[in-house]
């Protein structure tokens, strides 16, 4: 239940002598483990993830990265303003259709072709503006509050177990990127 900079500060250079060893060692028991039981990997699979693991870099370098682990951990927060401009991009088409203004729009010239195009890219502009500023927000208050340190450290000072080959602050900027995909995503849906 500690972060893995308060267990290192108490490892003893007789408790480390094989921890790398341990940490492959733990990849290859949730490898075995399945996700609970739930899943067998492939021999296939099992060769990547092990492969995956043994490319991390070694030493591991520890270190405070407080405000890039927050920014992960609270990404999911982003949700909601997924689910908030689905919300408010669902009456886009459907309120001319509603109040009848829609005859006079798409009976002009370039009415329908145009009008569409606009709507589109109009919602498409709100929906990366909001987004922007909820992904500004909890990154600015995670990072004001728990510091910008850490940025380039390896993303397995926070998680031990993780096999990519990245930095926390990039891996936070994964997970808000992927966050906007999804935003995107669903605001297409959406429309």
């Amino acid at each position: 239940g500690q972060e893995p900079v308060q267990t290192a500060a108490r490892v003893t250079p007789e408790m480390a002598d094989d921890w790398y060893g341990a940490v492959s060692q733990m990849t290859q028991d949730a490898l075995d483990e399945g996700q609970g039981g739930m899943w067998e990997y492939s021999n296939a699979e099992r060769a990547y993830w092990t492969e995956m693991q043994a490319s991390v870099s070694e030493p591991i370098e520890l270190g405070y990265a407080g405000g890039w682990s927050n920014i992960i951990d609270c990404v999911a927060f982003l949700a909601f303003c997924v689910l908030a401009v689905c919300i408010t991009l669902a009456p886009c088409f459907s309120f001319e259709y509603q109040s009848g203004a829609d005859a006079v729009v798409l009976s002009t010239r370039h009415g329908r072709g145009r009008l569409v195009a606009a709507k589109i890219a109009a919602s498409l502009a709100y929906a990366t503006v909001y987004f922007a500023a909820c992904a500004a927000i909890i990154m600015g208050v995670s990072l004001a509050f728990f510091g910008a340190e850490g940025f380039g450290l390896s993303v397995q000072s926070i998680e031990l177990s993780s096999p990519y080959p990245i930095s926390v602050g990039q891996a936070a900027l994964v997970s808000v990127g992927l966050m906007y995909a999804v935003c995107m995503g669903f605001a297409c849906l959406t429309l």
